[in-house]
C-alpha cells in the first residue's frame, strides 16, 4: 500500500502523487488570469509537473522531517514545494540544453514551438517556444513559492527553513550559470572546478539541501556542514550517473534525449575525462568538430560515445561514482535518525538506469 513513511521509493511516489495533483489542480482552479492563453500555459505546466518522476527531493525532505517527528500533513507542502521548484529548473534546463524530450514527452518549449509552426503564426516559432517555456517555468516557480508558504512551523523553525530554502534556490541558479559558462570556455576548466559546479548544481540540491530542510523542519540541531559532508558525495554521484544515462542510456527508459548533452557540448565528467585522454589525431579532429555542434549527425555522436569508451573515461567515471556513493555510506553515521534508510537509498542508486 502506498506510504509516505516507506523506504521504498515507488511506494512513496504513489502516496505523494495524489497530494501533488491536488495542489496543482487547485492552482489551475484559482488561476488569477482566466483567458484561454493563460489557461493553456498553466495546463502545460500542470501536465509537466504531474508526469511520472523520481520525486527524489520530496522523498528526502519528507522522510527526514517525518523521521524527526513532523507529521505527514505538515511535511507534504515542503515536498510539493521542492518538486515544483525542481520542475521549474527542469523547464529552464531543457531550454539551455536544447532538449526535445522530458519524462517521455516533448519538452515545454518544443510543445509551443510545434504549435506555432502548425498554426503558421507570424515570427519565429523557436523564439515563441522558448519565450513560452521561460514563462511556464516562472509560473511553476510561483507555485513552488505558494506551496512553501503553506509550510507551517514555529517562528524560529520557519525562519531557518526560509533561509535554507532561499540558499538552495540561489545555489541551483548559480550552479547552472557556471555550467553554462564552462561549456563555452575555450581554455576548459579544471577537475576541481567541474566538481564544484556539480556540487552546486546537483550535489547539494539533489540530496543535501532536501535532507537539511527536513532536519530543520523537525527542529534537529545539526550543523549544515555535517549534513553536506555526508550527503554531497552521493549528490555528485547522482549527477555523474545522470550524465552517463544522458549519454549512454535508453531514451525510451529515461524519457529524455541521449544526444542533447553532446550536441550542447556540456562539460560532464565523462567529457572532461575523455578529452584529456584522446591520443589519436583523427579522434581529436572528430571530437572537436562534433562536440557542441547542434547539427552533429547520429554517426558523429556515436563516434563521440565510442571515444568516451575507448579512452577508458566511461569505466573511470563509473568507478568514481561508486567511490562517491561509498564515501556517503561511510559518513551516514553522522546523520541522526535517518542513517539506516539513507544507506539503503545510497545503495539503491548504484548502477541505476533512469
Amino acid at each position: 500500500m502506498p506510504n509516505l513513511r516507506s523506504n521504498d521509493q515507488a511506494s512513496f511516489q504513489a502516496a505523494f502523487q495524489p497530494a501533488l495533483e491536488t495542489f496543482v489542480s487547485e492552482q489551475l482552479r484559482h488561476l488569477s488570469v482566466q483567458t484561454i492563453d493563460a489557461k493553456k500555459l498553466a495546463r502545460s505546466v500542470a501536465d509537466m509537473a504531474t508526469r511520472k518522476g523520481k520525486r527524489m527531493r520530496p522523498y528526502l525532505a519528507i522522510r527526514t522531517a517525518m523521521s524527526c517527528g513532523v507529521s505527514e500533513a505538515q511535511a507534504l507542502p515542503l515536498g510539493i514545494a521542492l518538486e515544483l521548484f525542481h520542475d521549474f529548473a527542469l523547464i529552464h534546463d531543457d531550454i539551455i540544453d536544447r532538449s526535445a524530450q522530458r519524462r517521455g514527452r516533448p519538452t515545454i518549449h518544443t510543445i509551443f514551438e510545434n504549435e506555432h509552426q502548425k498554426k503558421s503564426w507570424k515570427g519565429s516559432a523557436e523564439h515563441y517556444g522558448i519565450s513560452s517555456a521561460i514563462l511556464a517555468g516562472d509560473l511553476l516557480y510561483t507555485w513552488a513559492e505558494r506551496a512553501f508558504d503553506e509550510v507551517r512551523a514555529p517562528d524560529e523553525i520557519r525562519s531557518k527553513l526560509e533561509r535554507a530554502w532561499s540558499l538552495m534556490k540561489e545555489e541551483v541558479i548559480l550552479g547552472q550559470t557556471m555550467d553554462v559558462i564552462t561549456s563555452v570556455l575555450p581554455r576548459g576548466i579544471s577537475r576541481k572546478q567541474l566538481l564544484d559546479v556539480q556540487a552546486l548544481k546537483s550535489g547539494r540540491y539533489s540530496i543535501g539541501r532536501p535532507i537539511l530542510l527536513g532536519y530543520l523542519f523537525g527542529g534537529v540541531d545539526i550543523a549544515e556542514r555535517t549534513v553536506l559532508d555526508a550527503t554531497e558525495p552521493l549528490g555528485i554521484a547522482f549527477q555523474i550517473q545522470d550524465d552517463i544515462i544522458g549519454t549512454f542510456g535508453d531514451a525510451k527508459q529515461t524519457g529524455k534525449s541521449i544526444d542533447s548533452d553532446l550536441k550542447e557540448g556540456k562539460i560532464t565528467m565523462l567529457v572532461w575525462e575523455a578529452q584529456r585522454r584522446i591520443e589519436s589525431e583523427e579522434d581529436r579532429a572528430i571530437w572537436e568538430r562534433a562536440l557542441g555542434n547542434p547539427d552533429a549527425t547520429e554517426a558523429e555522436l556515436n563516434i563521440l560515445r565510442r571515444i568516451i569508451q575507448d579512452t577508458g573515461a566511461l569505466v573511470y567515471v563509473r568507478a568514481l561514482s561508486e567511490q562517491l556513493v561509498q564515501r556517503s555510506i561511510e559518513r551516514a553515521y553522522e546523520l541522526p535518525k535517518i542513517s539506516n534508510w539513507f544507506i539503503e537509498l545510497a545503495e539503491s542508486l548504484e548502477g541505476r538506469k533512469t
